[in-house]
């Protein structure tokens, strides 16, 4: 089989031995492997709109900001090659999501096994998404949060940005589908099982989004959205389950795209795009 190995040696998770360690495995099992280690922004999508074609399965050792990229760059392409991850993140949503081991030998018997999974992605107006959207308080966290101070601090790092994030926003006027404008607080879209670390009611393997609408001051939506984290409890909150929504907001404004920021402008649209097929547990 030809693999393209991806990695990102800027990843919280990102240490040389490990990357020797998972290149060893592919060698040593007769895997035809290449090998690509991106040098500037978008460096990443670059390569793999001219290159994808050439290879049966792209595996990629990072975080979520990595995972992203490449699906960005595979969503225009014909009969994209096959994915698997190695989680190097700091949460690793995506890759907790869809059961991978943090531990090397554990994460390769599943590659070796071969046994796939389809997985929807979803357009939002110019752009893709894997598994989550999110805007309001607290999402810019994981875009705004130091490269240094992650790969020295780790979570700790996004905790710290967390309490300063909750000074700087404020409540937002959002119309969602047919109804009418409201304040939020928060605003999710999931398609994953885990976000930010935590466990949540839906699933990357669901043929559905859900949506997720925190009101209310705060300190009310502060403590909602505890809850929805540690107990999956969404009493109070706005839920609708669909493939696709249409979005209204007073002016452009910052989301987190799985993890990564994306530039809105006021009208947002998401629809389900394409099916990404991952090597995956059975």
């Amino acid at each position: 089989m030809k693999v393209l190995l991806i990695y990102n040696p800027y990843s919280t998770g990102y240490k040389e031995k490990r990357i020797k360690r998972i290149i060893d495995l592919f060698q040593n099992n007769n895997y035809d492997i290449s090998i690509f280690k991106p040098e500037y922004k978008n460096h990443i999508y670059d390569y793999l709109v001219k290159t994808a074609n050439s290879f049966e399965l792209i595996t990629i050792a990072g975080g979520d900001g990595t995972i992203h990229e490449v699906v960005l760059a595979l969503e225009n392409i014909i009969n994209p090659p096959k994915l698997f991850i190695f989680p190097m993140g700091g949460c690793n949503d995506i890759a907790l999501s869809l059961g991978y081991y943090k531990n090397i030998n554990k994460n390769f018997e599943i590659l070796r096994k071969n046994i796939t999974k389809e997985i929807s992605s979803y357009k939002i107006n110019d752009s893709y998404f894997l598994y989550a959207f999110a805007l309001g308080m607290m999402t810019d966290v994981s875009y705004n949060t130091s490269d240094i101070l992650k790969k020295r601090i780790k979570r700790l790092a996004y905790y710290f940005n967390c309490i300063k994030s909750l000074f700087k926003s404020s409540s937002m006027n959002i119309k969602i589908n047919d109804d009418k404008y409201n304040k939020y607080q928060i605003l999710l879209i999931l398609h994953t099982n885990k976000i930010a670390g935590y466990k949540t009611n839906s699933s990357i393997y669901d043929n559905s989004l859900k949506l997720i609408g925190i009101t209310g001051n705060k300190v009310i939506a502060l403590f909602k959205f505890i809850m929805l984290m540690l107990f999956k409890i969404e009493k109070n909150l706005l839920v609708i389950n669909s493939n696709k929504f249409n979005i209204q907001l007073n002016n452009s404004i910052n989301i987190n795209l799985d993890g990564e920021k994306y530039i809105s402008t006021n009208i947002i649209n998401i629809t389900e795009a394409n099916k990404f097929i991952f090597i995956n547990k059975e």
